[in-house]
């Protein structure tokens, strides 16, 4: 059983209250029993510091892989998506092109060399003039 502190006549004083025990003590005494107390309180906060760091660290540890899945499954998805798009803009710019052929396919020679002149001529053009 723990020691009870006893403060009788302005003199603090230690002994068992159930056993009827009443021992003076000097103030030496008291502080050595003061003292063991602090440095008792002192063990126990440190022993919850140790604790509460260790479950912070163990919390961070499980936030931190929480996260990380998280981000891998966003970035797969990101992935997945432009991939997609990567690959519905192939797909348009092969069905332009095949309508482009088909387009001059049906043009007759004569209007093929017309454009091939308009087109020599704007390319030629834009050679001579100042950059901006």
């Amino acid at each position: 059983m723990k020691p009870l502190r006893l403060v009788t006549g302005g003199k603090m004083s230690t002994g068992h209250a159930i056993a009827g025990v009443h021992k003076p003590t000097s103030a030496l005494d008291d502080l050595l029993t003061v003292e063991q107390e602090i440095a008792q309180s002192l063990a126990d906060a440190e022993r919850e510091a140790e604790a509460l760091l260790a479950t912070a660290r163990a919390d961070a540890g499980t936030i931190e892989r929480d996260a990380a899945t998280v981000l891998a499954l966003e970035l797969a998805g990101l992935d997945a998506r432009a991939r997609a798009e990567c690959d519905a803009l192939t797909r348009s710019i092969e069905d332009d092109a095949a309508r482009l052929v088909q387009r001059y396919r049906a043009l007759d020679d004569a209007t093929i060399v017309r454009l091939a002149a308009d087109v020599a001529a704007k390319v030629a053009g834009l050679a001579t003039e100042p950059a901006p």
